[in-house]
């Protein structure tokens, strides 16, 4: 999921929701890119840039 084709992933999808458990894309874009979009962990009124990816 490093460069997901979401044109592709909407197109298949019955309703383009996204639920981001790791916060990692940008709730703005994601709403331009016509998603519903929830961020697990982050206030809805927050807008940060995408989080870093977490070492593992």
């Amino acid at each position: 999921f490093r460069k997901p084709d979401f044109g592709l992933m909407k197109s298949l999808m019955r309703q383009p929701v996204i639920f981001d458990g790791r916060n990692i894309y940008d709730p703005k874009k994601m709403r331009e890119r016509g998603f519903l979009y929830h961020s697990i962990g982050r206030k809805a009124h927050e807008n940060h840039g995408p989080a870093e990816p977490a070492r593992s």
